[in-house]
């Protein structure tokens, strides 16, 4: 490999384009054909679009993992795994006890003397729902929380405002 010039920058240059070896390589790894760039500037403007796009993709991609859903689809199901397991539940039963009574319907299915390895799947997959919706059941509440401790904060600012 020959050395056409030396670069200011982490490396040297290279080809007839004028990128330097660190800018080829981030052209490569971000799947863009370095013959395709004209000049190093323009490079580092694919480079940065680029890189913006991975960031809004992985976003996208954790906000769909991450995004929070209402008491009402947790109840919705909450109540079909209950149905799944054996438990009846009512429709006025509130969602903290319909999970507390799935807890102790799988736990009793667990601690059945007749495994088979059927339902050891069906219990560890009813288990993995559960945990879920679990999960997803106290991001809710730490959610309303929230939303409580701000209204009391602004309560209390408004207080001092006011004078009261």
């Amino acid at each position: 490999m020959s050395i056409n010039a030396v670069g200011f920058g982490s490396g040297y240059y290279s080809g007839s384009n004028g990128l330097c070896e660190e800018t080829r390589r981030k052209l490569l790894a971000l799947g863009i054909d370095p013959s395709t760039v004209t000049s190093e500037a323009q490079a580092q403007i694919l480079i940065a679009k680029a890189q913006n796009i991975q960031v809004v993709q992985k976003t996208a991609k954790s906000d769909v993992q991450n995004s929070c859903t209402s008491e009402q689809e947790l109840i919705y199901k909450a109540k079909l795994l209950a149905s799944k397991v054996g438990v009846s539940v009512k429709n006025e039963t509130p969602l903290e006890e319909i999970l507390k009574l799935i807890s102790v319907k799988l736990e009793q299915l667990s601690q059945d003397s007749e495994c088979k390895s059927q339902k050891v799947n069906f219990i560890n997959n009813c288990k993995e729902e559960f945990a879920i919706i679990s999960n997803q059941y106290s991001v809710v509440k730490q959610n309303v929380n929230a939303v409580y401790a701000s209204m009391n904060f602004n309560a209390n600012i408004n207080k001092m405002i006011f004078g009261l």
